[in-house]
């Protein structure tokens, strides 16, 4: 577990914060994934470097993995 999973889950796991917390944070995740999904996209299309497309991409799976992540703590 990454340095921002481990804060996001102790975020979400507390016993204070609400499902409606919970799903504005999944909101808030999953529309920043999406974002940076369309700007890996844009990066695509205009043919940048190699190795700035497989940092993009890497970002982009840790903005997925934490997608999934916060998903999971919905009810």
């Amino acid at each position: 577990m990454d340095e921002t999973t481990g804060s996001m889950t102790d975020l979400l796991s507390s016993p204070a914060i609400t499902q409606e917390q919970v799903s504005q944070a999944y909101n808030a995740v999953e529309s920043a994934a999406q974002r940076f999904e369309l700007f890996v996209t844009d990066l695509e299309e205009q043919d940048v470097d190699d190795a700035v497309l497989e940092a993009a991409e890497r970002i982009l799976d840790r903005w997925d993995a934490l997608s999934v992540h916060v998903a999971g703590y919905l009810r």
